[in-house]
């Protein structure tokens, strides 16, 4: 009896460990930020789910790892002087734009 609730404490804190990483990787890539990137695992890359709703801005897209999670976080930057950064831009161009992580695309 002993054994069975101690597998069932190790298997209720597992899972809630996982929870609360995931839910901390989904806060990070969403708090204070007009843009956001999505990972694409199949490409191992990101891929800008929401570009920044002001012109003259891109989406940065960095990949974080945290143990056996892996996501992508955007960051609104603004463009060079020149550069074509429309609203709401989510293409392979404006990611190119911004030098982050765009090999989702």
């Amino acid at each position: 009896m002993s054994s069975s609730l101690h597998k069932n404490t190790k298997s209720f804190l597992l899972f809630a460990t996982c929870f609360l990483i995931l839910a901390s990787i989904s806060l990070v890539s969403t708090s204070g930020q007009d843009c956001s990137c999505t990972y694409q695992p199949d490409r191992n890359g990101c891929v800008i789910r929401r570009g920044p709703t002001q012109a003259g801005f891109v989406c940065r897209c960095r990949i974080t790892r945290l143990i056996f999670i892996t996501a992508c976080i955007g960051s609104q930057i603004g463009c060079n002087t020149g550069e074509d950064c429309p609203a709401n831009c989510a293409s392979k161009d404006c990611c190119m734009l911004a030098k982050g992580n765009c090999d989702g695309y």
